[in-house]
């Protein structure tokens, strides 16, 4: 179970623009390392005009979004 206190300023996406979203807080359990995990989804990156390379596993520019 997880939720959504208010939204935040997230800063972390490099040369890519600064945005405000929402952020869920989820239980999650510790991996072997004993870190979390971070998970980001599309929609976040997107908003800040960054796509995810999938070979490179890295952000890249984006002109458009893809509103389909």
């Amino acid at each position: 179970m997880g939720r959504i206190v208010t939204q935040v300023k997230l800063t972390n996406f490099g040369d890519f623009r600064p945005i405000m979203a929402e952020v869920p807080f989820l239980d999650m359990q510790l991996d072997d390392d004993g870190e979390y995990q971070s998970i980001l989804g599309y929609i976040a990156p997107e908003q800040a005009g960054a796509a995810v390379d999938m070979l490179g596993h890295r952000l890249v520019h984006v002109k458009r979004v893809d509103l389909k």
